[in-house]
């Protein structure tokens, strides 16, 4: 009789041990954010920035007094770097900082900030550098995965966009944050002087994207739109007068331009790359494949197109700051074009990133695993 009671207590055990097995695990839906109070959020953050918990670790950077007058980090008397001169650039100095996801220099040229990523760990860091000298004056460590970052007019503060998660704003003389803020955003972008603010949001389900535009100084919405498709970039033209957008949408990417204050789509481009501005905002650059394609950003209409190199696609880089030069990547080679004409004037090979220097002097290159190369012309 007992081994028989055994047997039951055993099979009821095997039953009750199955239906927990074969439960369903039913997680409750996500409801989907409310992106326009979300997005707001910025501008409690920008105009009243409070004083926050440091998270992310910041490494401090001792205050260097030389005992004698230092070596400046960069030549002094740098030329101009110009269409007549750009094949004359060679390099001036270098910056112990690999695999380079962001990088941006001040308004004054003077400092330059990085996102850069371990080998070891593939852990991500920020860095800001003081180009008088070539040191590090700001560190930043476990700060989760940054995307953009953006400094202050007057260079005191470096704002932080992690994806779908916060703006931090670091002071960058205290080394301190100084503020932050939660924000439901894939995609993020300053306009150079600050005035504006503009996120992109994308709403799954609804497959569209929630495009916005805030103005911090008078803590206004200046405009919200929406368009099919998962945001992949955002972005203003020089005077912040248009907003760019690029889109993902089925097989297509898709960039729209609106006009900042009306919400007006001035063009839409399809399966062509995101486009970059001339400094003075009357032309956009835009490629498909191996060809650039210059557009009047008055008319809308091409002034000119030019094929660069073989087969391989063409990737927009930057314009220098006067405008003269157009910088590409096709293959690993960096091109110089005349901005004018198109014409092809010097390639620099085996890079892969470039940046102008708001200065003008000096230009720096990326690739991967190498150092951060500054490149210049010394006067003779």
């Amino acid at each position: 009789m007992f081994q028989y009671h055994k047997k039951l207590l055993i099979s009821a055990l095997i039953l009750l041990i199955l239906s927990l097995s074969c439960k369903p695990n039913v997680t409750p839906p996500i409801p989907e954010p409310d992106l326009a109070t979300a997005t707001r959020t910025i501008l409690l953050a920008i105009t009243n920035t409070p004083t926050s918990t440091l998270s992310p670790t910041v490494t401090h950077t001792p205050e260097f007094v030389p005992s004698r007058t230092p070596t400046p980090f960069l030549p002094v008397g740098l030329e101009k770097i110009e269409s007549r001169n750009v094949d004359s650039i060679e390099v001036v100095s270098q910056l112990p900082v690999k695999e380079i996801y962001e990088l941006v220099f001040s308004p004054s040229g003077d400092k330059m900030a990085t996102i850069s990523e371990r080998w070891t760990d593939r852990s991500k860091y920020i860095q800001v550098w003081d180009l008088s000298t070539g040191a590090p004056i700001f560190s930043l460590e476990n700060v989760g995965n940054p995307s953009k970052l953006f400094f202050s007019g007057d260079e005191a503060k470096l704002h932080v966009f992690i994806p779908y998660q916060s703006i931090e704003i670091y002071d960058l003389t205290q080394e301190v944050m100084t503020g932050t803020v939660d924000i439901v955003a894939d995609q993020i972008a300053f306009s150079d002087d600050g005035r504006f603010i503009a996120s992109g949001a994308y709403r799954g389900t609804l497959d569209e994207s929630i495009i916005m535009v805030l103005e911090p100084s008078t803590n206004q919405e200046v405009l919200t739109l929406s368009n099919p498709g998962m945001v992949m970039h955002i972005s203003f033209s020089p005077k912040a007068d248009r907003v760019v957008a690029g889109f993902q949408i089925n097989n297509h990417y898709r960039v729209n331009i609106w006009d900042t204050r009306t919400g007006e789509l001035l063009k839409d481009l399809i399966d062509y790359e995101t486009p970059i501005f001339s400094p003075d905002g009357t032309e956009a650059v835009t490629s498909n494949r191996d060809r650039i394609y210059v557009f009047d950003t008055a008319s809308w209409v091409i002034k000119y197109s030019v094929e660069v190199g073989g087969t391989q696609s063409t990737y927009l880089l930057d314009f220098s700051p006067d405008g003269g030069l157009l910088a590409v990547r096709h293959g690993y080679d960096i091109v110089f074009l005349d901005a004018d004409d198109g014409q092809e004037l010097f390639i620099l090979p085996d890079e892969c990133e470039t940046t102008f220097s708001p200065t003008n002097y000096y230009l720096v290159t990326w690739c991967y695993q190498s150092d951060l190369k500054i490149w210049g012309i010394p006067s003779e």
